[in-house]
């Protein structure tokens, strides 16, 4: 059975790894992509960036800025996916 030492260990465990990830969508994520976080969120400029440099503190804030970017990142990577641009030819 589980002690609430445990749970405290895991949920610290689960906040470390979700801002480790946030740090590392971070240069995949436009000016647009923060405006509209920050609009969905109610969050201002300087608490977005917080979570993007690795220092949020609410699981839930920060599994659902995770899921956001992910989406956006996601459905911009297929739209201009579907550009079939061949930058490397100059063409």
């Amino acid at each position: 059975m589980f002690q609430v030492s445990d749970w405290k260990k895991i949920k610290a465990a689960q906040i470390k790894n979700g801002n480790d990830a946030l740090v590392l969508l971070k240069n995949m994520i436009t000016a647009g992509d923060r405006k509209a976080a920050m609009k969905t969120f109610s969050m201002n400029a300087a608490t977005l960036s917080r979570y993007l440099h690795g220092q949020g503190r609410n699981i839930d804030r920060i599994d659902g800025l995770l899921q956001f970017f992910n989406k956006r990142i996601e459905e911009r990577n297929k739209r201009l996916g579907d550009a079939d641009l061949d930058i490397s030819s100059g063409e």
